[in-house]
């Protein structure tokens, strides 16, 4: 699991970026990632941060890091719910594809 600074960055970063959604999370144990679910009305996106880019990052780095990578204009694309982020890549997908 992940230190609780680590995760407060990510949480405070996606509270400011998405102001009017719900934040909530949970670990996927089946593929070593934390899942934060944003919630608005009939609205529902996810973003999927590996272990491995949480772990390699001190809490300041993440933020930085977060913020090159454009959220909110990936889910303003055609059916895209989901954005998964490792070190070696940012996935954007249609549907919820974990459990």
């Amino acid at each position: 699991m992940f230190a609780e600074e680590k995760l407060n960055v990510i949480r405070e970063y996606l509270k400011t970026k998405f102001p009017d959604y719900t934040v909530d999370e949970g670990y996927e144990f089946d593929h070593s990632a934390q899942t934060f679910r944003l919630r608005r009305r009939n609205k529902m996106h996810f973003v999927i941060i590996s272990e491995e880019f949480i772990d390699d990052r001190e809490g300041s780095k993440i933020k930085t890091s977060l913020q090159k990578i454009p959220l909110k204009k990936y889910f303003h694309q055609e059916g895209v719910t989901c954005v998964i982020i490792t070190n070696s890549s940012i996935r954007k997908m249609k549907g919820r594809t974990f459990k």
